[in-house]
C-alpha cells in the first residue's frame, strides 16, 4: 500500500509540475481604459485578470467591446479590472521540463530495474 501511495504522490507532483510550467504570465503594461485595452488585447489571447475586489480569473478572449473584455463564460467591465496579464506558452520552459522529465524517468527505471535484479537473485538462491 505504501508503494502505491508513494507512486501516486510522485505522479501527481510530476503532473502538477508539467501543467504549471508551460505558460508564462506577463503583465500588460497599459492603463485600464477602452483605447489601451482595445489596442493591446487581441481576440484569442489568454489573459489573467485581477479585479478591483481581488478576485482573479483566467480567460480566453472572445471579444473586446467598448466597455468590457468578453471571455468564454462572462464579460469583465474595464472599470472592474485592476490588472491584466497575458498568459503565453513558453517553449523554452516546456523543452527544459520535458528533458528533465525524461532524465527523471530514466533514473526511476534504472532504480526499479536494479531492485528487480536483487529480487530475482534472492529467489534463485533459495
Amino acid at each position: 500500500m505504501k508503494t502505491k501511495t508513494r507512486k501516486s504522490v510522485v505522479l501527481l507532483l510530476l503532473m502538477t509540475f508539467v501543467l504549471c510550467s508551460c505558460t508564462t504570465a506577463r503583465p500588460v503594461d497599459v492603463p485600464i481604459s477602452r483605447e489601451s485595452i482595445q489596442s493591446n488585447i487581441d481576440l484569442g489571447d489568454h489573459l489573467g485578470l485581477t479585479l478591483v475586489d481581488g478576485r482573479k480569473f483566467r480567460i480566453h478572449v472572445r471579444a473586446v467591446t467598448n466597455d468590457a473584455i468578453v471571455g468564454e463564460e462572462r464579460e469583465f467591465l474595464f472599470s472592474d479590472i485592476s490588472e491584466i496579464e497575458r498568459l503565453e506558452f513558453d517553449g523554452e520552459k516546456t523543452a527544459t521540463l520535458a528533458g528533465a522529465s525524461l532524465v527523471f524517468i530514466a533514473i526511476l527505471v534504472a532504480v526499479a530495474l536494479s531492485q528487480l535484479e536483487g529480487f530475482f537473485d534472492n529467489l534463485s538462491s533459495d
